[in-house]
């Protein structure tokens, strides 16, 4: 059987599944053996406790031991490709877009915050870090605390201790990793999608980025659509969504400000592309992810059956949270603890899980298969389920066919 290219795994851009009104998350990974490509949509850093082995980073190959800092900015491409020794590390997701925006606010001399910004994107990885494991214990403490309502502290409080973390971590990670402000790096095609990142703000064209990057327009087009089955508006469009939910929740920009600030033709435009990524306006969003109140916990298995039953509608987590008396915070806080999911993950999950018993059951077309499901597009359906099958819909058939063929 003829095996079908991957693609690379799409991390969602969320830091949080339960609540992104807080300024970062934290979480530790294990790992026996290399994985798959993924491209991360939020920043991290990692912090390796113990373990060796190498990652890649944009194809760029570091050695990963004990006090190892790893510098993740959004839009970079990661892989560890060998695995010496178990790895054990710490990951602490946070916010890029806000954290550089404090992070100028509270330098005098912008010169020091650019640096900081380039220690972060241009030197990925720092060594013999092992002073900063106090740092990442202390994030750790804030944000089980603060998720588990152990603690008095606010969430804007907890954001406050959380950037002083964050700062003396990239200050420390800068302080080792020595940068040369001369050099141009050579441009390596893995790194458009950070160039789309950081330039998401300006009317950046696929002209433009081809002279940059030494590729034909077309040859873009179709690269950025076979790592991330998007097109080039489509992947720019969630770049942009993405920053606007943090500036929703940490900020008090206006709707006309956000739009302008992130390339948007005017606010109009800017709800209607926010409302149907995530199905809720700008102004829902905000009221939402800044609201801290949570309702009654005894209709966990009333909620996990409406959300099966009713995965085929447009069902969203306003209407649980309003039928249910609950916040939408609390609902993704239960859904994790039950079935390791928030709300948003488990709705594609039984969705994508339905579509493939109908793939092979019957030979209806997929574009049917895909509205049956409950979704409103086939770029939508593609989307979630490459992400949760690392493979497209057509693949999957093809390979199901195969099986049945060999059966045979």
């Amino acid at each position: 059987m003829k095996e079908i290219k991957k693609k690379h795994i799409l991390q969602e851009s969320t830091r949080s599944d339960i609540d992104p009104g807080r300024l970062a998350d934290i979480d530790v990974d294990f790992v026996e053996k290399p994985t798959e490509p993924l491209f991360h949509q939020s920043a991290r850093f990692l912090y390796v406790i113990k373990g060796h082995g190498t990652l890649e980073l944009n194809k760029d190959p570091f050695e990963m031991k004990p006090g190892t800092l790893v510098s993740i900015v959004p839009w970079t491409l990661s892989e560890i490709t060998e695995v010496k020794e178990p790895l054990t590390y710490i990951i602490l997701k946070y916010s890029y877009h806000i954290f550089l925006k404090h992070t100028s606010d509270l330098f005098v001399h912008s010169r020091e915050a650019h640096l900081l910004s380039l220690s972060l994107s241009q030197r990925a990885v720092s060594y013999d870090q092992k002073d900063l494991l106090d740092t990442f214990v202390k994030c750790r403490d804030i944000s089980f605390e603060t998720l588990n309502r152990m603690t008095h502290l606010s969430l804007s409080h907890a954001n406050c201790l959380l950037f002083s973390y964050l700062l003396e971590i990239a200050t420390y990670h800068s302080l080792r990793s020595s940068i040369d402000t001369t050099e141009t790096p050579v441009p390596v095609k893995e790194k458009i999608f950070q160039y789309m990142y950081e330039n998401s703000h300006k009317k950046i064209t696929l002209k433009e980025i081809s002279v940059l990057f030494f590729m034909s327009e077309s040859s873009i087009s179709r690269f950025i659509r076979e790592k991330t089955g998007l097109s080039f508006f489509d992947l720019l469009n969630e770049m942009r969504v993405a920053k606007a939910m943090d500036l929703l929740v940490h900020t008090d920009l206006t709707h006309d400000e956000i739009a302008d600030l992130l390339g948007y033709t005017d606010s109009s435009h800017f709800s209607k592309l926010f409302t149907t990524r995530l199905n809720m306006n700008p102004r829902e969003y905000r009221s939402i992810y800044r609201s801290s109140h949570s309702g009654s916990t005894d209709t966990d298995i009333q909620i996990l059956e409406e959300i099966v039953q009713n995965s085929h509608t447009d069902l969203s987590i306003k209407d649980i949270s309003l039928k249910y008396h609950r916040s939408p915070m609390e609902i993704n806080r239960r859904l994790k603890s039950i079935v390791g999911k928030n709300f948003a993950d488990f709705l594609h999950y039984v969705r994508i899980n339905k579509s493939i018993v109908r793939m092979l059951e019957t030979n209806d077309p997929i574009t049917d298969i895909a509205f049956e499901v409950g979704y409103n597009t086939m770029k939508t359906f593609q989307r979630n389920f490459l992400k949760l099958k690392h493979m497209t819909p057509s693949e999957f058939r093809k390979i199901a066919t195969l099986q049945e063929v060999d059966k045979k």
